[in-house]
């Protein structure tokens, strides 16, 4: 693949599409946009929709003067000057000193230097090719904006930028505004796309190469952010809930369907359901054991029923990924879990065989076994959580095997827990962006 500035650029993207019989093209670094802006038609042509805007566009705002004079008037901005050739600004500058100099096109910071006076303007280039910019110290903001094809905004985000490397935000706050931000910016944009009478379908065979946490620690924060996101979707949009496929007014969707509440809702009061759950059969075995086991016996059968089932429809729809991920899969809901699954599932080859080793009560008398086994559904929660918390400690090497032993849905429950308490409290949203190693294994 040539570089993005190679003359063939463009066609090389063109000739890997119709290769691999792509649709849609999204471009996201900054170099490429322009070239593949002014081949837009070749790829039209072609049946590959480029996701840029005009060429024309891209060329103003990645040229930092063009784009300072197309806002003049507009909106608020810092004072900029261009370096040459007509003049160069001086003690007279509007926007004083110390003053910020970088290059009219670029990105990630290269060539950004701080002009402390005049005079040092005489060791930058003069040929047109540099700005000076008013400093505007502080906190930095960005605002990442979702339009649809017509232009019209569907979401928008505001960041502090917190941490930076090379330009490129690493860390940041979301401002605290449930009209403009969320933590799960994807989901509100599914909601607002399908509020705003357009189709959104599921396509169990697209494929997305996305690099995901490496660690604990990272899948915390990131789970963290979309737990909390999601508690903000349920209040944002607390007037679509169970109204039916019209509410707000003619958008016919079925986001207030009945079935679709009773999906979301279930996922998000996941911790409260396992609280409620060994707190019954807690109570029953303490007070009419004969019909806690049923009871306890009908829940797991249940579950092992809904499992199998959702991993075997994974299977179906990727079946690829599922031989890569197979193991992963059948302890998803944990060591214990997962024994208790098996043993619910042939109580008469397993009971028999527990009750011998002791394992299990002989007589009516409350046994600890039998305690643990019916609290570990909410007792599994908090060891998920305990795992997150040792992997910053010297007992991080604990933190796996309680994790295999609590399992991944735990750890999913724990941080709506995690979000709810964040919630109540107001913290500040804060979003730490997945780190980037480049590493990446895709099966064909």
């Amino acid at each position: 693949m040539p570089a993005c500035h190679a003359p063939h650029f463009a066609e090389a993207v063109l000739t890997m599409c119709r290769r691999y019989a792509v649709d849609v093209v999204v471009p996201t670094v900054g170099s490429e946009l322009v070239a593949l802006a002014r081949a837009a038609d070749s790829f039209a042509e072609a049946g590959v929709r480029v996701l840029v805007p005009s060429a024309e566009g891209l060329e103003t705002c990645l040229d930092k003067w063009r784009l300072a004079e197309a806002c003049e008037g507009r909106v608020r901005q810092p004072v900029t000057r261009l370096i040459g050739p007509a003049g160069v600004p001086g003690a007279d500058f509007e926007g004083g000193f110390p003053a910020i100099a970088k290059p009219r096109t670029g990105s990630g910071s290269r060539g950004v230097t701080v002009v402390e006076r005049p005079e040092d303007l005489a060791r930058l280039p003069q040929d047109g090719t540099y700005l000076l910019q008013e400093m505007l110290p502080g906190t930095e903001y960005s605002v990442n904006v979702l339009t649809n094809a017509d232009g019209r905004v569907v979401a928008a985000v505001p960041r502090a930028r917190d941490k930076t490397d090379s330009g490129i935000v690493v860390a940041g706050s979301v401002l605290h505004d449930p009209e403009l931000s969320a933590l799960t910016e994807d989901t509100v944009t599914t909601f607002e796309t399908q509020l705003a009478r357009r189709r959104v379908v599921f396509d169990g065979f697209a494929t997305v190469l996305a690099e995901e946490p490496g660690d604990l620690a990272g899948l915390w924060k990131q789970r963290l952010r979309w737990a909390r996101g999601n508690v903000q979707v349920t209040r944002r949009y607390k007037d679509v809930w169970f109204r039916g496929r019209t509410a707000r007014g003619d958008h016919h969707h079925r986001l207030g369907s009945f079935f679709f509440g009773l999906i979301w809702f279930s996922l998000l009061i996941t911790p409260v359901l396992l609280v409620l759950c060994s707190a019954s059969l807690l109570f029953l075995y303490l007070t009419d054991p004969d019909r806690a086991w049923p009871l306890f016996h009908l829940l797991w059968v249940t579950n092992l029923i809904c499992y199998l089932l959702i991993t075997f429809m994974s299977a179906v729809i990727d079946p690829d990924t599922f031989r890569r991920s197979w193991f992963e899969a059948l302890i998803y809901s944990g060591a214990i879990a997962t024994a208790i699954l098996v043993i619910t599932a042939l109580p008469g080859i397993f009971m028999p065989l527990l009750e011998r080793s002791g394992l299990l009560p002989q007589d009516d008398s409350i046994h600890p076994v039998m305690l643990a086994v019916y609290a570990w559904p909410a007792l599994s929660m908090p060891i998920a959580w305990l795992a997150e918390l040792l992997t910053g400690t010297r007992l991080r090497w604990l933190a796996p095997p309680l994790l295999h032993l609590a399992g991944y849905g735990s750890l999913l429950a724990a941080c709506l827990v995690a979000s709810f308490v964040q919630e109540l409290r107001n913290k500040q949203m804060t979003w730490d962006k997945t780190e980037k190693t480049g590493k990446v294994a895709a099966g064909r």
